[in-house]
């Protein structure tokens, strides 16, 4: 190990890995090129609708268009401004491509600054090099890699400038644009906040602390604030994130394990669950589980149904019949009166069954970075019809066993491993990784707050280099056989 890290502290080494790097994301390009996200027409629409002015993607479909009540406006307002290049989606891939790029070299700029840094940069490139994953998201019309900008950002902002004059500002500004692309980010200044007033010494603690509040309301100011006005003066309710979404995700995420290779019609269309290499539920139990998802959205529906409004009367049949790549969009009172339902229901799932919740949800916390070994489904049910059973398919050829694997094999060691080394090093080293908390805190915050819901992949997407770059400080420091002050020197 020590002979590799001799060899990693080579600063001629850089330019190699980063041409490696830049190799790797051309493959990306050609193995990706054809790849659609479910959301790409949705954000599309919502930005051609905001070119219309109106904030819908139904704006040419319906007159007048229902407004959106699921999104926030920063990632279609992205796209609105790549429009101006082109209507080509080519060019958000392409763009987001060199966004992606550009996170790379600012990380390795960032860590050459610490006291084996070209060491510490070069193994952070052969670490991420051959995450696929990474790359993948900037090949779909997805937020994912705008928001791994805005929080690698924020977090070398936080790290370098929270102990300087307007440091709260730009970092506050920086949450802020990035709670607009995700509101997902929505609890973090608090987060950190808490966080500091626990780990801050009493010397610094005050100071710190009013700097930390004064990002949290500068965050609140430009972020929650002005998004709970619109919602209000749009849809007459004051909610500072979108007014739907939140419950229907957590209740993805309690059936998810429970229905491998069912599919939901409900709320979002043709949405279905994978099927776990890890099996918690046998096919048999897997119907009866099915049987009992409908009999709760026969509940929901009954509960739910009398909020609709006229228009929802109207249009909702017509959105699901003519338009099934785009989601319905309900009115507020609506969509209010669902996401309560179904929060009733995940609560007494919850209340029903502690154990199995209270497992799952440790499941989730590993399946957040580690990719399941993806095997393609023959047949997906998404209506309950007599015996019909979900099929598992097998890869086909090299290619087909390469995707299959590939993506779980990287994450396990990569993540699957990585991340319990880092959590013992920082534990051994707080002395050192104090004065890093910010590197961190975002990369906890963003595993935390995805725990209760569905899992996927890219919910952790964002804070992934972030991870590597911690993992390739604990690497480094902890075979480098020296003492280390205190990290990187601000």
């Amino acid at each position: 190990m020590r002979k590799w890290i001799n060899y990693l502290d080579r600063p001629a080494l850089t330019p190699w890995l980063l041409a490696l790097y830049a190799l790797a994301s051309v493959a990306a390009v050609v193995l990706f090129r054809n790849e659609v996200s479910g959301d790409q027409a949705t954000y599309v629409g919502l930005a051609e609708g905001m070119a219309h002015g109106t904030f819908s993607y139904w704006w040419n479909i319906f007159s007048p268009a229902p407004i959106d009540t699921y999104r926030t406006q920063g990632y279609p307002a992205f796209l609105l401004l790549v429009r101006l290049l082109s209507t080509n989606v080519v060019w958000v891939k392409l763009i987001q491509l060199l966004l992606q790029f550009g996170v790379v070299l600012m990380t390795v700029r960032f860590l050459r600054r610490s006291q084996h840094g070209v060491a510490a940069a070069n193994a952070f490139l052969l670490l991420v090099a051959p995450q696929l994953q990474l790359l993948y998201y900037t090949q779909l019309v997805l937020p994912e890699t705008l928001m791994v900008l805005l929080i690698t950002g924020a977090a070398f902002v936080g790290f370098l400038g929270m102990s300087r004059s307007g440091g709260w500002l730009k970092l506050g500004v920086l949450l802020a644009v990035g709670f607009w692309i995700r509101p997902v980010l929505l609890f973090l200044p608090v987060f950190v906040l808490v966080l500091d007033a626990v780990v801050v010494p009493k010397p610094e603690r005050v100071t710190l602390l009013k700097r930390n509040a004064m990002m949290a309301i500068c965050f609140a100011l430009l972020g929650p604030l002005p998004f709970g006005c619109w919602n209000y003066s749009v849809h007459g309710h004051f909610s500072p994130v979108p007014l739907t979404g939140s419950s229907v995700v957590s209740n993805l995420g309690i059936w998810q394990l429970e229905l491998p290779g069912y599919g939901s019609m409900h709320y979002f269309a043709y949405s279905f669950f994978g099927r776990e290499a890890l099996p918690w539920t046998g096919p048999d139990q897997a119907a009866l589980n099915y049987t009992e998802f409908q009999h709760q959205w026969q509940r929901i529906d009954s509960v739910a149904d009398p909020a609709r409004d006229s228009i929802d009367l109207a249009l909702i049949p017509l959105m699901e019949k003519d338009h099934t790549d785009l989601f319905v969009t309900r009115s507020a009172g609506y969509a209010i009166a669902l996401d309560k339902a179904i929060g009733k229901e995940n609560l007494g799932m919850v209340r029903a069954e502690p154990g199995y919740y209270v497992a799952s949800r440790f499941y989730t916390a590993a399946r957040l970075w580690i990719t399941n070994v993806n095997m393609p489904m023959e047949h997906i049910v998404f209506y309950p019809h007599g015996e019909d059973r979900p099929i598992v398919g097998r890869p086909t050829g090299l290619a087909g066993w390469f995707q299959a694997w590939y993506p779980f094999l990287i994450s396990f060691f990569t993540f699957g491993l990585g991340l319990p080394f880092i959590a013992w090093t920082v534990y051994r080293r707080w002395d050192r990784w104090y004065a890093r908390r910010w590197l961190l805190y975002p990369v906890l915050y963003i595993w935390l707050v995805h725990i209760p819901i569905s899992i996927q992949s890219r919910y952790t997407i964002p804070v992934q280099v972030l991870a590597l770059a911690c993992l390739a400080l604990c690497l480094i420091e902890g075979e480098s056989g020296k003492e280390i002050r205190a990290g990187i020197t601000n």
